[in-house]
């Protein structure tokens, strides 16, 4: 049986730590392998939904910015080595998570889940690795220019769909929103963050709304950027069209009552919330960054727009609002695309070969 201690910064509520919580309820019943879950700092968001794991999880409270946080990285480097660890796979520790690996003298294996410039202590770091995941084909490219091509695998995100509403659910979640039955929904999930580019896509809106009113755009996450968009909002006076929602447990509800789903982002890896629409049958708006375009590829599934354009993004997104044929095919086809490459099945046995290799 192989021992494998996975690690994160902390359990929020990201796309990252998702796809972990995907990984581990997947082999959770898989004798080939033990597994523990570390967090260096403060438990997070999703703490509570690891626990139904039913495996040990281990918070060390680290703090931050402070010298202080490398004693504790040194506690779970003698405990890996007490324990006789056989894996560590480090997640969103791109600074230090693989020392902490190379110290406890066990293969690390480190997923990249972002396609941004890497630091040089960064890259670095990524170097101590054993193996180095990349989530898509963009990521693995970049990580390609630092790292040595043969410690390098592609491993794409994925996800397990859940379906659940039927049409009494579908009304009262409007009449939760105050939607109209009659108003069109376009959707869009994440951190309200600067990368995500929250603030283009409301600034998109401003077009939609000139030549489509029943028309309302749905924001569900929470981050710093929060107020700013709330202002950014405001000043514009489109409350009555842009609501946000803040943390929401009901993405699958959300994603079936929606028309489109559309990602804004600045930077990406491969999102977990287009794998999320694509499972749901959804036409997506996104823009070409990172891992993107491998999953919505232009006209087939979805649009593809420049980033950093919020005109461009008003005019795809008109384009699916007024073309319901044009979204069904582009949904289909996307869940297509989906089942084929980004199911949580064939996901794990790759990363299964990787930790029995």
């Amino acid at each position: 049986m192989k021992k494998i201690a996975v690690l994160l910064p902390t359990l929020s509520l990201g796309g990252a730590e998702r796809l972990v919580f995907e990984e581990l309820s997947f082999f959770k019943h898989d004798k080939r392998f033990y597994f523990e879950i570390h967090v260096v700092f403060e438990p997070g968001y999703l703490f509570n939904k690891f626990k139904e794991l039913e495996m040990p999880i281990y918070i060390w409270n680290a703090p931050h910015k402070s010298l202080r946080m490398f004693f504790i990285f040194l506690k779970i480097v003698r405990y890996l080595r007490r324990k006789r660890f056989d894996i560590l796979h480090v997640h969103l520790l791109n600074h230090y998570g693989s020392w902490i690996g190379r110290f406890a003298e066990v293969n690390c294996i480190a997923t990249a889940h972002s396609d941004h410039r890497y630091d040089w202590l960064e890259r670095l770091c990524l170097r101590q690795s054993s193996l180095v995941l990349g989530c898509g084909v963009q990521v693995v490219k970049n990580i390609s220019s630092f790292i040595p091509k043969q410690k390098i695998r592609l491993l794409n995100n994925a996800i397990r769909p859940v379906v659940s509403n039927n049409n009494t659910e579908y009304e009262e979640i409007l009449k939760q929103l105050d939607v109209g039955k009659d108003y069109k929904i376009v959707l869009s999930l994440g951190r309200l963050i600067e990368s995500k580019g929250y603030d283009l896509l409301v600034d998109a809106f401003k077009h939609v709304i000139k030549k489509e009113t029943k028309v309302v755009l749905l924001l569900g996450g929470d981050g710093p950027d929060r107020k700013k968009l709330e202002q950014q909002i405001m000043a514009s006076g489109m409350q009555e069209y842009i609501r946000l929602l803040g943390f929401v447990d009901n993405v699958n509800e959300l994603l079936e009552i929606c028309d489109i789903y559309v990602n804004s982002s600045r930077r990406e890896g491969l999102p977990m919330t287009l794998l999320e629409a694509m499972a749901n049958g959804k036409p997506i708006v996104a823009t070409n960054v990172g891992s993107n375009c491998e999953v919505v590829k232009n006209e087939e599934t979805g649009l593809l727009v420049d980033p950093e354009r919020p005109d461009l993004l008003a005019k795809a997104i008109l384009k699916l609002l007024n073309d319901k044929e044009l979204r069904d095919t582009l949904g289909t086809q996307a869940f297509e695309l989906f089942k084929k490459n980004y199911t949580i099945e064939k996901h794990c046995k790759t990363l299964a070969e990787e930790y029995l290799a």
